[in-house]
């Protein structure tokens, strides 16, 4: 709103900015309730349905509310695996503060240092910071992400000349599943170089694909 009125724009001006959102999720309704939440540092008895396991209730002490990808995540202190994890509004069926528990405040730094190191939402504790290392054979996906690189550390290492010749480019991440979903979309155009463990598991994932396509 702010950079709107640097603009002279008001909410009666014509309409002249998008933003990328969706009009049909699931589960917003309960941004405010858990925006109020995490300012009051209330604890939250939440009615979770994961994408794989049983709808159960859980004890969780609500830090932060994080968008990715057009979907809001809400994360957390989860008492039953006694870790940080977020869950999708879009999963949470209902939520109520619990009274008689004392809140656990989170005693790391601030959140954009908790993620700078995740594509995504999804932090894989055991899991360390690695170097992805990939080439990339056509020009246009080359040209793409050095003007629209998908995470902060998206280094070139290698200019692009041609096919025979391609660009190298690394990131430095967590693994997790939103990294390879994101090089999933240039797969015909890339090719995995290191670490071999990463590498194995991205051709598992496209040799999948083929078979679900053959």
């Amino acid at each position: 709103a702010k950079r709107f009125e640097e603009f002279g724009l008001t909410s009666g001006n014509f309409d002249c900015v998008g933003f990328e959102s969706n009009e049909d999720l699931v589960g917003f309704d309960n941004f405010d309730g858990l925006f109020k939440a995490i300012v009051g540092r209330l604890v939250l008895k939440i009615r979770y349905s994961p994408a794989f396991g049983k709808e159960e209730d859980r004890i969780f002490h609500p830090y932060y509310l994080k968008q990715y990808n057009c979907r809001w995540f809400l994360l957390g202190f989860d008492v039953k695996v006694q870790a940080i994890r977020n869950f999708a509004l879009d999963r949470i069926k209902g939520f109520s503060v619990v009274d008689g528990i004392e809140y656990i405040p989170y005693s790391g730094g601030g959140f954009d240092e908790y993620f700078k190191d995740v594509v995504g939402v999804t932090i894989m504790e055991n899991v360390p910071v690695q170097d992805i290392e990939f080439l990339v054979y056509d020009e246009k996906t080359y040209n793409y992400l050095l003007t629209k690189p998908f995470h902060s550390s998206l280094r070139l290492m290698k200019e692009y000349v041609s096919p025979e010749d391609p660009a190298k480019m690394k990131v430095t991440v967590r693994p997790n599943f939103e990294l390879e979903a994101v090089l999933l979309r240039y797969a015909d155009n890339i090719r995995i170089v290191s670490p071999d463990p990463f590498r194995q598991r991205f051709l598992a994932r496209i040799r999948k694909i083929l078979e679900r396509n053959e």
